[in-house]
């Protein structure tokens, strides 16, 4: 069973309470540096949302775009009430909160050990999301591309 670095799910708390302030990490996952700004996850949805708009085939119309687009931008707003008491923690005053389940980033970059640049996602929207469980290290700061 894999356990959350409370550290961590500090961190990723501060940015949902504070919506707008983000704190630049990078984080270890799979032999990858994923490296960005921690955003709340309403701000990961939206970015989502407007990602997915803008990839839509001309065919679709305003309406449906709209729509679809509403949608997506909801998740942000989802809470599970029986998530929220099957997965708690405590914080660091002692009070049971929710458990942080996912991290998610703005300005996302990808680093492989092997590469000499990163990977860059391709469109507007350059948002992640992962499992707070899976992370395996991090450090404060984002990597910046030097020659």
């Amino acid at each position: 069973m894999s356990r959350v670095d409370r550290f961590l799910e500090m961190l990723v708390r501060f940015a949902e309470d504070n919506v707008g302030v983000g704190v630049p990490l990078t984080l270890t996952v799979g032999g990858l540096l994923v490296s960005g700004t921690i955003i709340s996850q309403k701000r990961y949805f939206d970015l989502f949302a407007d990602g997915f708009r803008q990839g839509l085939p001309a065919k679709f119309d305003t309406e449906t775009r709209d729509q679809m687009t509403a949608n997506f931008a909801a998740w942000g707003q989802l809470t599970d009430p029986e998530a929220d008491q099957a997965s708690t923690s405590q914080d660091v005053e002692g009070k049971k909160r929710r458990a942080v389940d996912f991290i998610h980033l703005g300005n996302v970059q990808f680093f492989h050990p092997a590469a000499r640049t990163p990977f860059l996602p391709g469109n507007v929207a350059a948002c992640w999301r992962g499992r707070c469980d899976a992370i395996e290290g991090f450090f404060l700061g984002a990597l910046a591309i030097t020659d």
